[in-house]
């Protein structure tokens, strides 16, 4: 057993070594529905890898969770918890013919999109109203999200540079990210259950060795599966 899980867990951490790709669009780059999609697509081949190690023995798997850190306190519509582990119980009191085999079901895996999309969106100094010219941007990201399958959990980080108090960059850059999240729901209707805000503030600069640079001022969007 100890085997197995190791190597669940090995095919997992191989899934988290190639989720780290972030695509920025600039202003003046447009993306599309296309790149989008492909960037927050599941891992499929190595979810299927993973799923194929875990069950050797036959009877219900499901994978371990070993992705994602702990949960943002300022996240919004953060997803259902996964189930706990269960192990099901044999009765030894059955004839040994109809024994069931053991099934060990494990904590549900959430795999992370192969990348994720950072947007500039340039809003207005303490403001988070969405400006026109970059509507276009949002409507190919709904695009790409509508194409996922629909186990897609999307998470929109917003972020700032390293001007400002903490706390007020986040504040600020949830209420951003919210912003985008209600013209995601409200005007290409896809569904708010699917969509989970979050302000990271000035905490994940895209530009480490420049906290200061613009492109640190984005809304990120990333994808996460639950493989049930």
């Amino acid at each position: 057993m100890k085997h197995q899980l190791a190597a669940i867990a090995a095919c997992l951490l191989s899934v988290a070594s190639l989720a780290n790709e972030v695509r920025y669009f600039s202003e003046d780059q447009q993306a599309t529905a296309a790149e989008i999609a492909a960037l927050l697509a599941p891992p499929a081949a190595l979810a299927v890898q993973a799923a194929e190690a875990s069950s050797g023995h036959g009877g219900r798997t499901r994978l371990v969770r070993v992705l994602g850190g702990p949960e943002s306190p300022h996240r919004v519509d953060a997803p259902v918890p996964v189930q706990q582990s269960s192990v099901v119980p044999v009765n030894r009191t059955e004839p040994a013919a109809q024994v069931p085999q053991p099934q060990l079901q494990l904590q549900v895996a959430r795999l992370a999109s192969v990348g994720a999309v950072a947007l500039a969106l340039r809003f207005d100094v303490d403001a988070n109203r969405i400006q026109a010219q970059h509507l276009a941007q949002l409507d190919a990201l709904a695009a790409g999200i509508k194409r996922l399958p629909s186990n897609a959990l999307i998470t929109i980080a917003g972020h700032t540079d390293a001007y400002g108090p903490a706390l007020y960059n986040i504040d600020l850059s949830l209420k951003r990210a919210m912003a985008v999240k209600a013209y995601l729901v409200q005007v290409h209707g896809i569904p708010g259950r699917r969509l989970a805000a979050m302000g990271k503030g000035k905490s994940e600069p895209l530009n480490r060795a420049n906290p200061y640079a613009p492109e640190n001022r984005r809304v990120q969007v990333h994808a996460e599966y639950d493989m049930a």
